[in-house]
């Protein structure tokens, strides 16, 4: 039985541009990286290419655009892939919404703790102005009536209740910030851990399926 032998065609290289849709010079260039099919030498300063090359060479860059458009298709359709994605998203955006609300809150508390901060800057500056006032007093006069001892007592001790309180008031807002700070602190580091497992698992789901498309690629079939 006499075996059927595929015949070789010659191309110039205006049908190399014609088969191929690419430029002189880019057909030149490839050539010289070894990019594209060796010309054969045809004597005379003459070259040609092979017509089965250069539709290998079509032929090649085909399946590779084809195997680029499987691997951006790839979907998570498992149920079980799409419900453990899905749970992850939820949770992530659950915990994004709740460190969200607790920076807030953290941001309202520095926000009263620079009021009263200046509340007591203020009751200490009224009370250093009351003592500068009773003691320009006492030197015009060098004694105090007592009227005026009393009402300068008086006045003392309404400023010092002014000023403790304000000061208790400080002490409990910088609690409320410590507290609330380990809060903001947890609830990023949860936020964080969730995204890491969240993109883990996409990876993970996204090679397992690269996997599975790329054992049905013909180039990688034996």
């Amino acid at each position: 039985m006499q075996e059927t032998q595929t015949k070789e065609r010659f191309l110039r290289i205006d049908a190399v541009i014609e088969l191929t849709g690419l430029a002189r010079s880019t057909i030149y260039d490839k050539t010289r990286l070894n990019q594209f099919p060796q010309p054969v030498d045809l004597g005379g300063n003459k070259k040609a290419w092979l017509e089965s090359e250069v539709n290998k060479w079509i032929q090649e860059r085909i399946e590779q655009r084809n195997q680029k458009q499987q691997e951006n298709k790839m979907k998570l359709q498992t149920p079980q892939i799409q419900e453990k994605m899905t749970a992850l998203l939820e949770q992530f955006n659950n915990q994004k919404e709740t460190l969200i609300m607790i920076d807030r809150e953290l941001a309202a508390l520095h926000t009263q703790q620079a009021k009263n901060n200046a509340t007591i800057a203020a009751v200490k500056s009224e009370y250093e102005q009351e003592a500068a006032a009773i003691k320009a007093k006492f030197e015009q006069s060098h004694a105090l009536a007592l009227d005026d001892y009393t009402l300068i007592q008086k006045a003392k001790a309404e400023l010092k209740a002014r000023l403790d309180f304000f000061t208790a008031t400080g002490e409990e807002l910088e609690e409320k910030i410590y507290q609330k700070s380990e809060q903001v602190f947890t609830a990023k580091t949860q936020l964080l851990a969730t995204r890491k497992h969240l993109i883990f698992s996409y990876g993970e789901a996204l090679v397992n399926e690269f996997i599975k498309i790329s054992t049905k690629l013909p180039c990688l079939e034996a």
